[in-house]
């Protein structure tokens, strides 16, 4: 029963991720496609499904599960690099602030657990793992290439993430 909550759970949030993402324009605009009746973001539903399926056809459910270990670990890896990385931006108004050592220790222990998994869980996993965040590169490359080519947001644009400013360009470009 755990597994299948925690299966449940991540197809649910990765859709939810993906719709997001798509709405503040980080992801092609098909993602952020809501249904009419539900209000759900079906298309990013159906790719997370096609792909976790392909996934566990292929590989069998330990597998997904030993390469969504890692590629979680590398997201925290990730997210503590760019706590340490925003500690030294100038901001004028009130935020969270942590000890330095924190975010190191989240850099240390998540990189360190993820290299020990990848070495214990062996090359299949480490294939699936290497061949996502491939596909996850390339699908952030060719969106932001449109976004340069056709002027839309670029992700380096951070004030243009503002959700304000978001829809006021969706307005300029109508």
């Amino acid at each position: 029963i755990a597994l299948t909550n925690t299966a449940l759970l991540q197809l649910v949030a990765s859709s939810r991720l993906l719709y997001g993402m798509a709405r503040r324009e980080l992801l092609p605009p098909a993602l952020g496609r809501i249904g009419p009746s539900r209000q759900t973001p079906w298309v990013a539903i159906v790719i997370v499904g096609v792909v976790a399926a392909v996934l566990v056809a292929t590989g069998g459910l330990a597998t997904l599960a030993d390469t969504t270990v890692l590629l979680l670990l590398t997201a925290f890896v990730v997210v503590n690099a760019a706590v340490l990385a925003l500690r030294s931006d100038e901001v004028d108004h009130a935020h969270v602030t942590v000890p330095s050592a924190l975010p190191w220790l989240g850099v240390v222990v998540s990189a360190a657990l993820g290299i020990w998994s990848a070495w214990s869980n062996g090359w299949p996993v480490l294939v699936r793992y290497l061949g996502l965040l491939l596909l996850g590169l390339v699908v952030f490359w060719i969106q932001r290439a449109v976004a340069q080519h056709t002027g839309l947001l670029d992700v380096d644009d951070i004030d243009g993430l503002e959700p304000e400013k978001i829809r006021a360009r969706r307005r300029d470009r109508s």
